[in-house]
C-alpha cells in the first residue's frame, strides 16, 4: 500500500501510523503522533 505522511494515497481517510520507513518503536511514537494531529484537523474544522 503506498502511504504518504501516514495516510492511504488511494483513499486518505485510511492512516497507517507505523508502517513502512515508520515501523520502528520511535517512528510508530512520531507517526502516531502525526496521525493523530492529522485525523483531528478536520474534525476541529467541523466544529467551527
Amino acid at each position: 500500500m503506498a502511504v504518504r505522511a501516514g495516510a492511504s494515497k488511494r483513499d486518505p481517510r485510511i492512516f497507517l501510523a507505523g508502517y513502512g520507513l515508520q515501523a520502528s518503536t520511535i517512528g510508530a511514537n512520531r507517526a502516531g503522533r502525526s496521525v493523530a494531529w492529522q485525523v483531528l484537523a478536520p474534525l476541529e474544522a467541523r466544529l467551527v
